[in-house]
């Protein structure tokens, strides 16, 4: 289980510290503020290095590598 978060430089973050996550936790906040950017990066930070057909894929999401493979 993710205890914290640490996010820089990623998107439109340019820092970002969340800690003491729980089991279950909610973000709000209005559009545009970030919510989805967060989940990104933690998508992005407990992945494996992608391969390139999957960034082909993901490259519509506007995503930008982070790991060289």
């Amino acid at each position: 289980m993710l205890r914290k978060v640490e996010i820089e430089n990623f998107r439109g973050i340019k820092y970002c510290l969340v800690d003491d996550l729980r089991l279950v936790n909610v973000f709000i906040g209005p559009n545009n503020s970030g919510k989805s950017t967060l989940l990104d990066a933690v998508y992005w930070g407990l992945r494996e290095p992608i391969s390139e057909s999957t960034g082909l894929i993901l490259k519509g999401r506007s995503f930008q590598k982070s790991r060289e493979t």
